[in-house]
């Protein structure tokens, strides 16, 4: 029996730490999950769906994985 692969999510804290904030409020999201080929965002007003092989979601996986030293600059979403 195939056992499904469990969805990356990034909590909160995580998204305060990697400075990816919120355009509308500033803050951060609510989490960031990875399902499948996308980046599911859920922000304050409902969920933003974003391809992973898409500039923005490359920017922002990449932020989500690498060392906190590695960037400085927010990203909105």
């Amino acid at each position: 029996m195939a056992v499904a692969a469990e969805a990356q999510v990034f909590t909160q804290d995580i998204l305060r730490d990697k400075n990816i904030l919120e355009k509308s409020s500033g803050n951060p999201p609510k989490e960031i999950r990875v399902e499948g080929e996308e980046l599911v965002i859920v922000k304050e007003s409902g969920e933003e769906r974003v391809p992973l092989k898409s500039l923005r979601g490359k920017a922002i996986y990449t932020r989500l994985t690498t060392g906190i030293s590695e960037f400085t600059e927010p990203i909105y979403v």
